[in-house]
């Protein structure tokens, strides 16, 4: 009789341990389908595709990819540029995704950049010491200047 009292206490052990390892599998399983329905979930076609020359995909990109991430973040798209190996005539797709009225401000600002690189340029030779003083604290200066002028204001240190 003591055996059979034992006995019932390791089934009953048996019994809610079998039912907490269920449960705990139907959670697992639950967020695997979740989970797979999430990375099921399709991007949404691009607002906009352009067309860009492969010799203006790093002015695009910019320094470490800031450009293109200011770009995105002042309107709220996403932008990715096609490899260099996808190239037909010199040129590589450019798609731009997010509502249209914030595509449409990303094209703008992707066009801006390519007529800026064909705009004529005007150079001027200064001394490297003066280069601070026309920045200015992070760069304070020479934003200024560009927007009251209009002109792009680029340094180079040779």
């Amino acid at each position: 009789s003591k055996d059979s009292e034992e006995t019932k206490k390791n089934n009953a052990g048996t019994s809610a341990y079998r039912e907490a390892c269920d449960a705990a599998e139907h959670i697992i399983k639950e967020l695997i389908s979740e989970s797979q329905n999430v990375e099921k979930a399709e991007k949404p076609p691009p607002s906009e595709v352009m067309e860009v020359p492969i010799d203006m995909t790093r002015r695009i990109i910019g320094p470490m990819g800031a450009t293109i991430r200011d770009i995105q973040e002042r309107t709220n798209t996403q932008i990715e540029i096609a490899r260099r190996a996808t190239a037909v005539d010199g040129a590589v797709r450019l798609s731009i995704t997010g509502h249209p009225e914030d595509a449409a401000a990303a094209r703008q600002c992707v066009q801006d950049i390519l007529e800026e690189a064909n705009s004529p340029a005007h150079i001027m030779m200064i001394e490297e010491r003066f280069c601070g003083l026309i920045i200015g604290g992070r760069g304070s200066k020479i934003r200024a200047l560009q927007d009251n002028t209009g002109a792009t204001i680029k340094i180079d240190k040779k």
